[in-house]
């Protein structure tokens, strides 16, 4: 990043982003990235409210939406064909779930070593056990196939940072 310009790079990351693992941060701090919000002592909270007062109460109310990489299990390279599988896996899966009347806390495709996972929030979860899952598993199927996968993603509980991996390998952060 450094290499493309000489003007300051900076980031949005606040203080309430600190507490949890976050490996851009690492590259961040090696190219030099500052964070005017962490300088100033500034989370989450403040951010939305400095948005309402300039009159942008719209975006001030959007839910927080992680990185696309922070879906892509530690140790995997992050590849814009990736990226876009898991984009579009959780525009499917977010799509069905509003046309049959959910409105999706968390939908997360990860992308680990033993295959693709689809992570939803409870409510989420029980809509597509009680309907069969009938029309969103062919869904899922046909992109993961256009992506050169064999099998669709897996259902399993929404757990934050789970493509995250403990420092020593071990598998999956809790």
């Amino acid at each position: 990043m450094r290499t493309l310009t000489e003007g300051a790079l900076l980031s949005g990351t606040n203080v309430d982003d600190l507490g949890d693992y976050r490996p851009g941060l690492e590259a961040a701090k090696a190219n030099g990235v500052r964070h005017p919000y962490v300088e100033a002592g500034i989370g989450k909270a403040e951010v939305r409210m400095l948005a309402r007062s300039l009159g942008l109460a719209d975006i001030a109310e959007l839910p927080a939406q992680p990185c696309l990489s922070s879906r892509i299990e530690t140790g995997i390279p992050v590849a814009a064909e990736t990226l876009g599988l898991v984009h579009r896996i959780e525009k499917a899966a977010s799509d069905w779930l509003e046309k049959r009347g959910t409105m999706p806390e968390s939908v997360r495709c990860r992308v680990r070593r033993d295959g693709l996972v689809l992570e939803l929030d409870p409510d989420s979860l029980s809509r597509i056990a009680a309907t069969g899952d009938a029309d969103l598993l062919p869904r899922r199927a046909e992109i993961a196939r256009t992506a050169g996968q064999s099998e669709p993603p897996r259902l399993e509980a929404y757990r934050r940072g789970s493509a995250f991996l403990h420092e020593n390998g071990a598998g999956p952060a809790r």
